[in-house]
């Protein structure tokens, strides 16, 4: 009877122990879990920035853009974020523009296309389309353009296209 007292004690302190100890843990989690997040996604923003626009070393927020700049302090060109609706849900997109209003960079910040399909929009080679390229270029070949559409994921390609196109309208107003 002894035996079994003690082995009830036992666990009893063990099961105390390790709810105390889980419970701590996930406080530790859900408080740092938006300083995790807030320094993750501003990682994000600094390697997009100078993805679609290498050739600037100080980004400056202006209202309603990122401008760059180089060592010399001169203007290189800016960057504009936009958000669209695709097929799995929003798109969020950065795009790099030098002083003549020429992409130079296309990076997509958060997509929820499907697997496989509609996230084939993150390719290198897709989002390189854009790259060179002013307003009258940005649209499907079909429609006279330069862009060329991933073959199964036409509503993916059609929302990236739509960001960009808007990114222009934007710079123009």
């Amino acid at each position: 009877m002894k035996l079994i007292s003690k082995i009830i004690s036992y666990s009893v302190r063990l099961t105390l122990l390790c709810s105390f100890a889980a419970g701590s843990l996930a406080l530790v989690y859900m408080k740092t879990l938006p300083m995790i997040e807030y320094q993750k996604k501003k990682e994000e923003i600094e390697f997009g920035r100078k993805k679609v626009l290498p050739q600037a070393s100080i980004f400056k927020e202006e209202e309603n853009y990122v401008a760059g700049y180089n060592e010399k302090n001169e203007i290189v060109g800016k960057i504009i974020t936009s958000n669209i609706r695709g097929y799995g849900g929003n798109i969020r997109l950065m795009v790099g523009m030098d002083n003549e209003n020429k992409i130079i960079g296309v990076k997509i910040l958060e997509q929820y296309e499907t697997p496989g399909v509609g996230d084939q929009i993150l390719d290198k080679k897709f989002l390189s389309q854009f790259e060179n390229k002013d307003e009258t270029d940005i649209n499907f070949r079909k429609d006279g353009g330069k862009i060329d559409a991933i073959t199964g994921a036409t509503i993916s390609s059609k929302a990236l296209l739509k960001g960009v196109q808007e990114v222009f309208k934007y710079v123009k107003e």
